[in-house]
């Protein structure tokens, strides 16, 4: 088991919102496509370059082999789906329509070994 550790991004419009969460409904896992990353890279990514770039993108956790960094608060709204069925690319398919909410599920990502 790895090591859950907190460490939450800043508040802003693109990556933490600061929106309460109504309810959780389900869990969202996918990998992150960044190759050889760890979580604490990841985690520094969402709280500085993905802010930089304008670009609304987030989880609740990102984990690696090591540790599980906790980088939004579980009872806030985090984007990592959408609100509509919006088109999403995944790794593991081809461009399909996501059905998950991003106001009612946790987010978590993955990353490749």
């Amino acid at each position: 088991m790895v090591k859950v550790i907190k460490n939450f991004v800043k508040v802003n419009q693109y990556t933490r919102p600061g929106l309460k969460l109504a309810a959780v409904n389900g869990i969202v896992m996918h990998w992150t496509a960044t190759p050889g990353a760890s979580a604490l890279n990841e985690r520094n990514y969402f709280n500085g370059t993905c802010i930089i770039d304008k670009r609304y993108a987030s989880a609740h956790y990102f984990v690696d082999r090591h540790e599980a960094q906790h980088v939004i608060p579980d009872q806030e709204v985090a984007y990592h789906a959408h609100d509509q069925n919006l088109l999403c690319q995944l790794p593991e398919a081809e461009c399909q329509y996501h059905g998950a909410r991003g106001r009612n599920v946790r987010g978590k990502r993955r990353y490749h070994p």
